[in-house]
């Protein structure tokens, strides 16, 4: 009950609940307190773990003061935005949490997983949600005061994939946004898998870039061995990963065509890396690709992009090199890196001409793990050839690089590998 506060009740355009005309004469305690009653139901779902007087405080001591000039009291008149205003100044959001992990990629028939996270230090509790979504739809919700929580998954007959995530909960009960989200695959059977081979594909892309190019990716899996290959692909972008379990056959091949789309479902803009975990070892190899035309005739059959392992990755405290690149008239040259390690990286790229002259120098800072970065045009307008150097910080960073050299009349790129010394 929140009382003492002052807020609209007379003259109100009601909505009639028999499809008729307004009702302009709804007024009262009656018309007042769905007011009251709305503003609340929007502090509370800004605060889900807001205390009932403190709630109360908010909507009765914000607002325009109005004096009655019948009797001379004064309250303060409703008003949503001041009362989260305060709100958001007396109880700040606290971060958002970092290094969500499972203790297991997979789990079978009747194990379960353990997600933790690192600490936030105004935190008073934290939400964990799990869904078998990647949009969380339908998830299972469940509040924990410590870094971590268990859950064990029901029995099925099907292969699943379980996504996790978490926020903070600050002591006046202000929510952070959601953490990154991480992935749990369920076997019914307890054969366990384990997937010794992982190899890292960037610049999957299905998004306009500088025009008239609309990237698309495509992608393949190809088994080595004498055996078939269990796989899981995980799309990493801005949202939360994706991630699909896929069996290649005996020295067979799966192939996707936009990959996005005809494997993880994405049939909007999106831009980002897949990664590769296969039970033995495979060739992985995308092609990215700008569906540009002349007449029927297609101008560009796209740059190979080769899914690398992590012996391929730039260290901390090596150097890295991109030859042969070029950015005079209609080409240039693009670079992107995806970080491959556990630490946030900071990459430095620095171009020179063929006599070893500074041209400029590019930097990419703070990649999260499993992220991509990249800069379009990164080489100086100008250079008819040239060539990078590539650093990377901190010393427990790993970086796997691609530069991209692009005819600007056709989109047409070309893939150029990093040599590591």
């Amino acid at each position: 009950k929140i009382s003492t506060t002052a807020m609209p009740g007379a003259s109100i355009n009601q909505c009639p609940s028999d499809g008729g005309l307004y009702d302009e004469c709804f007024g009262g305690t009656s018309a007042a307190a769905p007011f009251v009653s709305g503003v609340a139901a929007l502090l509370a779902q800004a605060a889900p773990g807001i205390a009932e007087a403190d709630l109360r405080s908010l909507v009765r001591d914000t607002g325009t003061p109005i004096t009655d000039s019948r009797n001379g009291i004064t309250r303060n008149r409703i008003d949503a935005l001041a009362a989260l205003t305060q709100l958001q100044q007396t109880c700040p959001t606290p971060a958002t949490p970092t290094g969500l992990a499972p203790d297991s990629a997979t789990v079978c028939g009747v194990e379960s997983f353990t997600v933790s996270w690192s600490p936030v230090s105004a935190a008073a509790s934290y939400e964990v949600e799990i869904a078998q979504a990647p949009d969380f739809s339908n998830a299972q919700t469940s509040t924990v005061t410590g870094t971590s929580t268990s859950y064990s998954p029901p029995a099925s007959v099907n292969p699943e994939i379980y996504y996790v995530r978490v926020r903070a909960t600050s002591t006046c009960g202000v929510a952070s946004p959601y953490s990154a989200a991480v992935t749990v695959g369920y076997e019914p059977t307890c054969t366990t898998v384990t997937y010794p081979y992982t190899y890292y594909l960037t610049g999957i892309a299905r998004t306009p870039g500088v025009p008239p190019a609309y990237w698309y990716s495509d992608a393949a899996v190809l088994d080595l061995a004498q055996a078939a290959a269990e796989t899981r692909l995980t799309y990493y972008s801005s949202g939360a990963p994706l991630a699909r379990l896929v069996s290649v056959p005996v020295h067979q091949q799966v192939t996707w065509k936009d990959v996005l789309s005809t494997l993880f479902g994405i049939t909007g803009t999106s831009v980002g890396a897949i990664v590769v975990q296969s039970t033995e070892p495979v060739a992985v190899l995308a092609r990215t690709f700008s569906e540009v035309t002349s007449g029927s005739t297609a101008l560009t059959y796209g740059q190979y992009i080769p899914g690398l392992e992590i012996t391929s990755a730039l260290h901390g405290g090596q150097t890295g090199y991109f030859p042969n690149l070029r950015s005079d008239g209609t080409w240039r040259t693009n670079v992107e890196f995806l970080n491959v390690g556990t630490a946030a990286a900071t990459v430095t790229v620095q171009f020179y001409d063929d006599q070893g002259n500074a041209v400029n120098q590019r930097v990419l800072s703070s990649i999260q793990p499993y992220q991509r970065s990249a800069l379009t045009a990164a080489l100086a307008s100008g250079q008819t050839a040239a060539w990078a150097e590539v650093t990377v910080s901190p010393p427990a960073a790993e970086v796997i690089g691609i530069a991209s050299v692009i005819d600007g009349t056709s989109t047409d790129p070309t893939t150029i590998p990093m040599f590591i010394r």
